[in-house]
């Protein structure tokens, strides 16, 4: 029944969890849509601030690495919030499912990051933001997990 409910046998309209579950995806996809934007337009800011990182302790070729690669990473989180909001408007079936992608990117970036450590400087809020989002990821998919009374 829940594995049916994450990998629904059709993309549809059709959803039958709780109601607040997708208000939840949409402030998801639209906090991570602003971080892969700030990542791309602002990279050097983003970097600095809000994941801490000392671009100023790399050589100039490298911090310019650092940036180019992180909005590389930003354009594929783009897309797969792009993915989330067409789930909200049109194949609300799907909400589950991008829960789980969601919270799956999180815990294996931060399995990423215990493998290859991430020296930041200060305390930098990104951090801090992702977890609250991941909060609210496993929130949202107990919440479109659990069927509505109609």
């Amino acid at each position: 029944m829940m594995l049916g409910s994450i990998l629904p046998p059709v993309l549809d309209h059709r959803y039958h969890g709780s109601r607040a579950a997708p208000w939840l995806l949409g402030v998801i996809v639209v906090m991570k849509s602003a971080q892969s934007l700030t990542s791309i337009f602002l990279g050097e800011l983003t970097a600095r601030g809000a994941d801490g990182i000392p671009l100023d302790a790399f050589p100039p070729d490298a911090s310019a690495a650092v940036v180019a690669v992180a909005a590389q990473g930003a354009i594929w989180r783009l897309c797969v919030c792009a993915v989330g909001a067409l789930v909200l408007a049109r194949y609300r079936s799907g909400i589950p499912l991008m829960f789980v992608l969601f919270a799956l990117n999180h815990v294996a970036a931060q399995g990423v990051l215990r493998v290859v450590p991430l020296n930041r400087v200060g305390a930098p809020v990104g951090p801090q933001v992702n977890l609250a989002l991941f909060a609210m990821m496993i929130i949202g998919l107990l919440l479109s997990l659990r069927r509505r009374r109609d």
